[in-house]
């Protein structure tokens, strides 16, 4: 879930996806796919796999997209992309894959919108501020100078929203033992998944 999970609900994960990587010897070949939809959206797509030389296999692929989101905040409310290479060699009775994968996203962080409840129970929109469309962010409030806890001052840039800076490298490993086989995964990765955006809360305090 992205940035607009607060507008309806608490904004956590939904669940966990486990995935089988794509290799050149199981998916050889290539292809390129273009995207382009609403709300100023457009993404790139890229895979091909090929073979190195006899018993050694590669793949390369990754995505770029763009799109101004569900509330226009003027900067892009989602900018980024994935790039993943493998190589793969045949062993006796088995494989052995090498995997790298750079992860560079950044989605607009979105707050709750403030609406006003009224006597009979019904809902309606505060006072210049549209519930259907409006958002806290923009140019007016991208960068800002905040006070650190831990002292001094810090800058944050609302453009950044939600983003992930990830980095991964593993090592698949899958024998045939008779009827069996043996798996076994290695996996480093780095990075941060920092957020930069609005939170509400209570009034603030004279």
């Amino acid at each position: 879930q992205g940035g607009p999970s607060v507008v309806f609900g608490p904004g956590q994960f939904g669940g966990t996806a486990n995935y089988i990587l794509k290799t050149g010897k199981n998916a050889p070949g290539g292809l390129v796919e273009a995207t382009y939809g609403s709300e100023g959206m457009w993404r790139g797509d890229a895979y091909d796999g090929f073979q190195i030389a006899d018993g050694w296999y590669g793949s390369v692929g990754g995505y770029y997209n763009k799109s101004h989101g569900v509330r226009d905040s003027q900067y892009p409310a989602i900018d980024g992309g994935q790039f993943t290479a493998t190589l793969t060699h045949d062993i006796s009775g088995g494989t052995v894959t090498a995997w790298a994968r750079v992860l560079d996203e950044k989605d607009e962080y979105i707050t709750p919108i403030p609406i006003i409840q009224n006597a009979d129970g019904s809902y309606s929109g505060y006072p210049g501020f549209n519930p259907l469309t409006g958002t806290f962010n923009g140019y007016a409030t991208e960068n800002m100078t905040l006070a650190n806890p831990s002292g001094g001052f810090m800058n944050a840039n609302l453009a950044d929203g939600r983003g992930s800076r990830l980095n991964y490298f593993g090592v698949n490993y899958d024998q045939k033992i008779g009827g069996w086989t043996l798996h076994n995964g290695f996996l480093i990765d780095g990075g941060g998944l920092d957020t930069n955006g609005w939170f509400s809360g209570p009034k603030p305090r004279p």
